[in-house]
């Protein structure tokens, strides 16, 4: 590939780059992106540990709310874009959520995901998106935008499926 150029100045490849708080890398893979959702996650799920733990006095339904407002926009963000990746990315949110909402909840391990969720009132990370993006392109049908209905966006939701990987040969 040749070398790319702007205003007489070279710039060089990267093999990610971060566009409105979204890791891109060369192939889509959502990896970088991934972890750095985690990494944020955690970093947030630390400074709110002695809130949430399972020692502190906090009520289950102001865990939970701390959760739903501090910690879920962070796994959440931008979903609309990555949220259709490869199932075991999205898995890994899943297993974070999965780990703070068994804190606030003081539920032991053996409480079977589902009904943590249907307790708590908490969808999965999956489920979230999809319905996330349904809500999104339901709006859109309803706005009167010369420039959208310009650009030809499409107003139907992805389907609601991961995406296979197709080998080749």
């Amino acid at each position: 590939m040749g070398l790319l150029w702007f205003d007489g100045e070279h710039i060089p490849r990267s093999k990610s780059i971060k566009y409105l708080g979204v890791i891109l890398d060369c192939k889509l893979s959502w990896n970088n992106h991934v972890g750095e959702i985690l990494k944020k996650a955690n970093c947030r799920f630390a400074q709110l540990y002695p809130l949430i733990n399972r020692t502190s006095a906090l009520s289950i339904r102001a865990g939970r709310h701390m959760y739903l407002m501090l910690l879920r926009p962070i796994l959440t963000y931008q979903s609309s874009v990555w949220g259709y990746t490869e199932k075991s990315k999205v898995n890994k949110l899943q297993v974070f959520q999965n780990k703070v909402l068994r804190m606030v909840a003081h539920a032991p391990r053996a409480i079977k995901r589902p009904v943590l969720h249907r307790d708590l009132d908490v969808p999965s990370i999956k489920n979230f998106i999809i319905n996330l993006d349904a809500r999104f392109y339901d709006k859109l049908e309803t706005i009167d935008n010369e420039i959208i209905n310009l650009l030809g966006i499409s107003t139907s939701a992805p389907p609601l499926c991961y995406s296979k990987r197709i080998h080749t040969h």
